[in-house]
């Protein structure tokens, strides 16, 4: 471009010049393009006049310096801005000097075409657009206070020397009135139009920073779920073996009471066994929170979202804390609908555990109830208590995760207020939200609503493998008392994991249940222990050494077995296509940390093949 080398590059970009060129840019291509038709309108009125032959050439003048403008140094200008050349100074003195080019124009025009008194109309209609492109064009141009002056003064003040020429000296003093005016007026609006700039580029880059710590920090919390949901096995290995030893030592204790130990010694041993399981339990119960939590952030969560009978998922809830109330002198009832609705019943039954045991928590006196109400297509299912309520103010944050309105001491046994949060999120992957209202001192309401839906025709094909949900309060349909109570001292388990601690502690946890026990902590110890003993069970680690898993063993090993085995799957991992894989395959899961007394249960129920 011409000129460009007396106009360096800047040094530093300014973003308020930036939005001042883009404005200015914008607006004089507009008005430039305006004035055209103003100009031919003018012409066109005093078609009939002796000036209408210099009027012509006068429009044609404007046009062809608009044409000059936009094809030889507007395009350059876009060109270069777009390859990142920030030369302000040029750019802005282009576009002053065709301002001024402009004004000339006009002022010129006026000068030479304006009518006399004689062509009333022609002077007022030439007037009116003088002034009308130069208070209409104040806005336009006032992001480059010289470019709008470059551009009114001459225009005005060459319709006021035609104006004196006419000896309306009246009229042309009120000329210069009006280009002091403007003048004054421009000031005032060009400082406002770049403070109004400079405020929104600041709020802009805010926002842009806030939006980065956003992304960063959700980033920073997804990064953290991840690997608190891919390390959960990893995480959970020690805590289970620990559960297990624990688990063999407390019928350790059991025996030993029974036999020559004193009693102040059994007494003893007792009470510091049962402190470091209190201990265990609290930890378990806080980690599986904490993993929890991860695990529904991190998105590996499988829903199955299905008809399902509230009936079948609230009335055996109901009936495992019915005790629990009645140990608090509290009445738990339920009142069902009898309804069916779309839901996933592994989340649908994990959050009104929560609820009700909740209620029943914070419940000194009175009742829980379970209502369900139907509502045209959908079933609200409410939980209210009769116990010490909520703050108003509270009512939103108790779904916050770690808070607790009623443990301010930071009591570990009440846990470490993930419970609500958890119930939020799950209830959020069913598209559904958690509602409550509450008075305090009198009590709370819980609530949940579902889609109502009809009930499945076809009964569900039980099928002889499932799995069991790692929440410690499974619903699935348990064996009779009396088969819990069976012991199978005939029955050889083949325990395979590269854990040497997990080893020891099951084979002790099940050797104490009279079955025979052989281990093995990879295949190839696994494949030796078969050819000595054929098993009528094998419980495996999923993750196992030589980058084997326990599908891929186990399934190897039962093309080697005579009769067929029954499989138990354990793992720490919450990666859903793991569990999908484990599942497809036929076996049964178990996660860590195993519950021994479930281990019991489900250990019996396969065995016996149900």
């Amino acid at each position: 471009m011409f000129f460009s080398k007396y106009f360096p590059k800047d040094e530093n970009i300014n973003q308020v010049n930036e939005v001042r060129l883009d404005l200015l840019l914008k607006q004089t291509e507009v008005t430039g393009f305006l004035s055209i038709i103003l100009a031919a309108l003018l012409a066109y009125l005093m078609l009939d006049t002796t000036s209408s032959q210099g009027m012509l050439i006068w429009v044609a003048s404007i046009a062809s310096v608009f044409v000059i403008r936009r094809v030889l140094f507007y395009n350059k200008i876009h060109a270069l801005r777009k390859n990142g050349e920030s030369r302000f100074n040029l750019y802005h003195a282009v576009i002053v000097f065709f301002l001024l080019v402009s004004g000339l124009q006009w002022g010129i025009g006026a000068y030479l075409f304006l009518p006399s008194e004689d062509n009333v109309e022609f002077f007022i209609a030439f007037i009116t657009a003088l002034v009308g492109i130069t208070a209409g064009n104040m806005p336009s141009f006032a992001p480059s206070l010289i470019g709008f002056y470059m551009f009114m003064v001459p225009t005005l003040l060459g319709l006021a020397f035609k104006i004196y020429s006419f000896e309306y000296y009246v009229l042309f003093s009120g000329i210069i009135i009006y280009i002091l005016y403007l003048s004054l007026s421009v000031v005032r609006m060009s400082k406002m139009i770049i403070n109004a700039i400079s405020t929104d580029i600041e709020n802009e880059t805010l926002l842009k920073q806030v939006t980065l710590e956003k992304i960063s920090a959700e980033k920073a919390n997804q990064e953290k779920s991840h690997f608190l949901a891919a390390a959960s096995h990893d995480l959970r290995q020690p805590l289970n073996s620990m559960g297990l030893f624990l688990y063999a030592l407390g019928q350790q204790l059991k025996s030993s009471s029974n036999g020559f130990t004193s009693h102040n010694e059994h007494v003893s041993s007792s009470g510091l066994f049962n402190k470091i399981e209190s201990s265990y339990s609290a930890l378990k119960s806080l980690f599986d929170a904490l993993l929890e939590v991860s695990r529904l952030d991190a998105g590996n969560v499988e829903i199955n979202i299905k008809p399902l009978c509230l009936k079948h998922i609230i009335a055996p809830i109901s009936d495992e804390l019915r005790e629990q109330a009645k140990l608090k002198g509290l009445q738990l009832s339920y009142n069902s609908s009898n309804e069916c609705v779309s839901a996933d019943p592994v989340l649908l039954s994990r959050i009104l555990r929560n609820l009700v045991g909740n209620a029943i928590k914070y419940t000194v006196q009175g009742e829980v109830t379970i209502i369900e109400s139907i509502n045209e297509n959908t079933v609200t299912i409410e939980v209210i208590d009769t116990g010490i309520g909520i703050p108003a103010n509270e009512l939103d944050n108790i779904f916050n995760e770690y808070q607790q309105l009623a443990n301010n001491r930071r009591d570990r046994s009440e846990g470490i207020g993930l419970g609500l949060s958890i119930v939020k999120k799950m209830a959020h992957l069913m598209g559904s939200e958690i509602k409550v209202e509450s008075t305090l001192g009198q009590g709370s309401c819980f609530s949940i609503q579902l889609p109502l839906c009809e009930a499945e025709n076809d009964k569900d094909k039980t099928n002889r493998f499932f799995s069991i949900p790692n929440d410690g309060h499974s619903s699935y349909l348990l064996p009779s008392q009396a088969l819990l109570s069976q012991t199978l001292h005939s029955k050889r388990i083949l325990v395979i994991d590269d854990e040497q601690d997990i080893l020891q502690a099951m084979s002790l946890l099940l050797s104490s249940w009279g079955y025979e026990v052989d281990c093995a902590n990879s295949y190839r110890q696994a494949l030796d222990a078969i050819q000595q003993h054929e098993p009528h069970l094998i419980l495996s680690d999923y993750r196992l050494q030589d980058n084997m898993n326990g599908i891929q063993a186990l399934l190897k090993l039962a093309a080697l077995i005579s009769e067929p085995v029954q499989a138990i799957i354990i793992t720490g991992d919450t990666d859903p296509e793991i569990l999908e894989h484990i599942q497809g395959n036929g076996f049964v899961c178990l996660h860590k940390p195993i519950d021994p007394k479930q281990l019991q249960k489900v250990l019996i129920r396969t065995l016996n093949g149900l």
